[in-house]
C-alpha cells in the first residue's frame, strides 16, 4: 500500500541543477506512534534536492508555478486561493492558473505577497512569473489587473514598482526598469 497519493506539478530545476521546486497536492500517510498513522492532505510549494529522497514544504496552500531567480536564492510563484472569493463559493484561483505574485527565499521563511497599486482587492490575478534578472520579475496580468490588463507586466524588487511591458520597436519588446529601455 503506498504511503502517499501525493502528486507533483509545475517542476522547475534550480539554476545550479541541484534542487527542484514544485507544487504538491495529495494525501500523505505519516507515522503517529508505533502502531498508528495519520493521513493528511498536503498542498503547497515544495523544494527537494535532486540527489536525495524527500522534500521540504516552503509555502502551504495552493502555491504553484515556481520560478527560480537567476542565482537560485529566491523563488517567485503564484500564491492562489481556494473556495470563497468575492461572494462566489466556487472560484478557486488555482484551477484557473492565477492568483497573486509571491516571492520566498529558496531556504524558506515568510513569503512576500506582491499586490500592484490600484488592485481592487488582495487578489491581483496574475499569471506565472519568470525572472528577467536578479531584481526583476516578469508576469502576465489578467483582464482586471490595474496596470497591465491582459498584458505582460514586470515587478522591480529594488524600487517596489510595477510596470507594463510594451512592444514599441516592432518585434523587440522593451520595458523601462530604471527609466531606460532594456
Amino acid at each position: 500500500e503506498p504511503l502517499s497519493t501525493l502528486r507533483a506539478f509545475w517542476p522547475q530545476v534550480s539554476p545550479d541543477g541541484t534542487k527542484l521546486a514544485f507544487y504538491t497536492e495529495g494525501l500523505v500517510t505519516i507515522p503517529a506512534g508505533r502502531r498508528r498513522t495519520i493521513t493528511v492532505l498536503q498542498k503547497g510549494l515544495s523544494i527537494s534536492s535532486m540527489d536525495a529522497f524527500g522534500s521540504q514544504q516552503l509555502a502551504a496552500g495552493p502555491n504553484f508555478a515556481p520560478s527560480w531567480s537567476p542565482h537560485g536564492q529566491q523563488i517567485a510563484y503564484i500564491c492562489s486561493w481556494e473556495g470563497y472569493r468575492d461572494g462566489n463559493a466556487n472560484l478557486p484561483g488555482y484551477e484557473y492558473n492565477n492568483g497573486n505574485l509571491c516571492i520566498i527565499n529558496a531556504t524558506g521563511g515568510t513569503p512576500r505577497t506582491i499586490i500592484p497599486p490600484g488592485a481592487s482587492s488582495t487578489f491581483a490575478e496574475v499569471f506565472p512569473p519568470a525572472w528577467y534578472d536578479e531584481t526583476t520579475i516578469v508576469y502576465g496580468g489578467n483582464a482586471s489587473h490595474p496596470i497591465c490588463p491582459d498584458q505582460l507586466c514586470y515587478y522591480d524588487l529594488l524600487t517596489n514598482t510595477h510596470g507594463r511591458i510594451t512592444n514599441t520597436a516592432g518585434d523587440i519588446t522593451v520595458f523601462g526598469v530604471d527609466g531606460t529601455n532594456v
